[in-house]
């Protein structure tokens, strides 16, 4: 009885072990028969996810720009409206301080500038309300602006309006000087002013420089050394009338304020200096080229021309190398001068004197005739 119970037990057991590898041996099989997903749609679900995200960050680089970009303009708004407030308060104490009467609530409540909350939604709108207001501010300004200015700009006081049509400048200096003795018939050591000029020069309706200079040392002459105006629309052709520098010596053209020296040379004294007259003259070029052709009086500082031809002088000055970066060239410049007038009968020619009018070498002689 109890061995065939066992029999019974081990061939339940055999059949339950045999069932388990018929199990195994089945899965074995379903897992190697299954098929596989294909890479390439593995692959191309990959580059969609990546594509899609790509879109996505792009598509909030675009916001986050645009929201950048309102917040500056909010900003920029906001600091309009803050220096548009500074500015109504400063006028605001400027005229309490100039004791005028004070105003009424509503007008200093109508003067401050009124702040509109910014936000993302309005800003289409509030971009229209800047713009508005800052064409009202300048239009403002253009009509507080003064009439004159006045000031002091490159060592020079200044006085010019609002549009710069009007611009003049006061200008001056003075050179001292002492001469001294040793020996000989000489005049009597002593200091002197040599020159004190001031002038005002400018221009008006911007086309028309002008100058007036003094000189205040001058006891023997008139004070008066250039009175002139310019027309000065352009740089290739100008129109100059009045009494100023004839355009003939290098040395006497250039300002006593930039000499090497107080005096000039002796040799100057044979160039005529400044005389009424009329001259046109230009730059061509760009500098390299520059003439002057004018016609004087030719008899000295407010003189009257007694002959009927008046002195006549051309000069031609040229630069070719003042555009370029050269040290050794770009400076050099040559040119000439001609001029040609005539002495009155009984006419008297230069003064043989030192140019500190110290000393005379030889008195003027009698001349009549051309002189060129």
């Amino acid at each position: 009885m109890v061995q065939r119970r066992n029999n019974t037990v081990t061939n339940l057991l055999l059949t339950l072990i045999g069932f388990l590898s018929l199990t195994i041996a089945a899965t074995a099989q379903q897992k190697k028969n299954q098929v596989p997903v294909p890479r390439a749609q593995d692959a191309k679900l990959q580059d969609a996810t990546k594509s899609q995200v790509v879109q996505e960050i792009v598509q909030l680089k675009s916001e986050v720009q645009q929201l950048r970009i309102i917040v500056e303009r909010q900003q920029q708004t906001l600091l309009e409206l803050t220096k548009r407030l500074t500015e109504s308060e400063e006028r605001s104490q400027a005229a309490i301080l100039a004791g005028s009467s004070a105003s009424t609530p509503s007008q200093s409540g109508a003067m401050q500038p009124r702040i509109v909350a910014a936000s993302l939604e309005n800003q289409p709108h509030t971009s229209t309300q800047s713009a508005a207001s800052s064409a009202k501010q300048g239009q403002a300004k253009e009509q507080n602006k003064p009439a004159l200015v006045a000031g002091w700009d490159d060592n020079h006081a200044f006085l010019k309006s609002a549009d710069g049509s009007f611009l003049t400048h006061l200008t001056g200096y003075a050179q001292l000087d002492f001469r001294g003795y040793q020996s000989g018939n000489h005049p009597a050591n002593t200091f002197l002013v040599r020159r004190a000029r001031l002038a005002l020069e400018g221009k008006v309706a911007r086309y028309y420089d002008f100058k007036i200079e003094g000189d205040f040392a001058d006891t023997s002459s008139t004070l008066l050394r250039d009175f002139y105006v310019r027309v000065h629309r352009r740089e290739s052709f100008q129109v100059t009338g009045g009494q100023f520098k004839e355009p003939f010596s290098q040395e006497e053209l250039r300002s006593d304020a930039v000499q090497d020296f107080v005096e000039r040379s002796l040799a100057n004294n044979l160039a005529p200096s400044r005389s009424p007259g009329i001259m046109v003259s230009g730059v061509l070029g760009k500098g390299t080229v520059e003439y002057q052709l004018g016609a004087f009086n030719g008899k000295g500082l407010l003189a009257s021309n007694s002959m009927g031809t008046p002195e006549g002088v051309v000069r031609l000055r040229f630069a070719p190398w003042i555009n370029t970066k050269e040290f050794w060239t770009s400076g050099l410049s040559f040119g000439g001068a001609y001029g040609l007038g005539r002495s009155s009968v009984n006419g008297t020619s230069v003064r043989g004197q030192t140019e500190s009018r110290s000393f005379t070498f030889f008195s003027p002689d009698t001349v009549n005739g051309p002189i060129t």
